[in-house]
């Protein structure tokens, strides 16, 4: 088959779309599948060549609100020509950005279905898509943000062969300006969650297939309005990649792995660790990641006079980290954004039980009292409470631990690219 992907999100960045991404086409690849991936540009970094995987890249420029992130808005018309010379069997559009929607409107101006993937819960993530700060340029935020606009363009001509990018451009100038007066006379949160549930609905009732990676994702994608066929689809890990744990003799270390990001929630990890010193002054909490939040972090750490019992490692290697997950007691994540989370599997494929909280995909993966436990969000004495019970004894660790391998090999990446094969080839079938 030959298969395109749009992504607004690619190498070097990485997160779970990216290493769900890298990790799927790399299989389909050794299988002999074709793949053209469309992304942004990201500085000077250069793609290594991998058999039957090309990389398109389009002009991008990052969000002052949030570093990490790469915007590209290429022109239609030129993705359309790129990908009408690919000749794609199947269209899957991994994100619901510049890249992704234009991947949308390419798809229906050659008239080939799509597949999206539900990666990131919108609600949560608009923290970072704010029309006044997102780019410091209320224009093109408005023009990625406002479900008006989207609207608008959906309904133009964009999905004719004779698309003209002059006149779309006047088009789009008109409508900015009319989005930009709507916006200033809305209250931030009321148009935050008006933007999420309009812009789910209008993106992803595009789409002939929606897959996403939880149940619990799949109900609230109903619930916002979502049509479309809707099939839960695993985004995998490498199961055997990760050194299994066998020593569970307490040793009073906690780990916390993932982007540090606000909607993340550490700080609430961070109180809950405080509180839980005071009866354990043993334990220790490793934070591996990177973010926008990390020196906020730091600062409450400081501030709570338990810096020297937390440790901020920064970016890190999955390869390296890998054989050392199982070196802890436990796991630890106060996230209420997770359509799955893959960092809860992977410390849960090297044998860790989980701590996490009752939001979202996390009780698919964490099941309470057998992988571990699971407090209310935002709830730092109760999580605190479940961080001194994980450690009563080491014969408890175990068998949360043994569980955590049972659910985790569930989710073995080369049965999901199995699945996903098989729903590529009845969409290209269907065609």
């Amino acid at each position: 088959m030959r298969i395109a992907i749009f992504t607004d999100t690619y190498l070097p960045d990485k997160n779970g779309v990216v290493a769900s991404i890298d990790r799927f086409t790399r299989l389909m690849a050794d299988d002999g599948h074709q793949i053209m991936i469309f992304c942004p540009k990201c500085g000077h970094y250069k793609d290594s060549k991998y058999l039957n995987i090309e990389v398109k890249r389009y002009i991008s420029f990052t969000a002052p609100s949030y570093k990490d992130m790469k915007i590209a808005l290429p022109f239609v018309l030129s993705v359309t020509n790129d990908l009408k010379d690919f000749r794609p069997d199947v269209v899957h559009i991994q994100t619901p950005l510049g890249v992704g929607w234009v991947g949308i409107w390419a798809t229906k101006i050659l008239k080939i279905k799509n597949i999206q993937t539900y990666h990131t819960y919108i609600p949560d993530f608009l923290v970072y898509l704010k029309p006044k700060t997102l780019l410091g340029i209320n224009q093109i935020a408005n023009y990625i943000n406002s479900s008006r606009l989207i609207k608008a363009l959906v309904e133009a001509d964009i999905s004719k062969e004779n698309y003209n990018s002059a006149k779309f451009q006047v088009y789009l100038g008109q409508r900015i300006k009319e989005v930009t007066a709507n916006v200033a006379k809305n209250n931030n949160s009321k148009f935050s969650e008006k933007f999420s549930n309009d812009y789910t609905k209008v993106v992803y009732n595009r789409a002939n297939l929606v897959l996403t990676p939880s149940q619990a994702m799949k109900g609230v994608l109903k619930k916002q309005g979502v049509k479309t066929k809707i099939e839960v689809m695993s985004n995998g890990i490498e199961y055997n990649f990760f050194k299994k744990k066998e020593d569970y003799r307490i040793k009073n270390k906690i780990i916390h792995m993932g982007r540090l990001g606000h909607e993340k929630n550490v700080d609430i990890i961070i109180q809950a660790f405080a509180l839980a010193l005071k009866s354990n002054p043993n334990f220790t909490l490793d934070i591996m990641g990177d973010g926008p939040s990390k020196t906020s972090l730091q600062g409450l750490a400081k501030s709570l006079a338990i810096n020297k019992k937390i440790k901020f490692w920064g970016a890190y290697d999955i390869n390296e980290l890998s054989q050392h997950l199982c070196d802890y007691d436990f796991f630890v994540t106060a996230s209420t954004i997770e359509t799955q989370g893959l960092v809860i599997l992977e410390a849960m494929a090297s044998g860790l039980p989980v701590l996490g909280v009752k939001k979202l995909a996390i009780p698919e993966v964490i099941i309470d009292k057998e992988n571990g436990y699971l407090s209310k969000p935002y709830n730092i004495e109760e999580m605190a409470k479940n961080m001194i019970k994980m450690v009563e004894s080491p014969d408890k660790l175990k068998r949360f631990g043994k569980k955590s391998l049972i659910i985790a090999k569930h989710h073995e990446i080369v049965k999901c690219k199995d699945k996903l094969e098989k729903i590529y080839q009845k969409m290209a079938a269907e065609k």
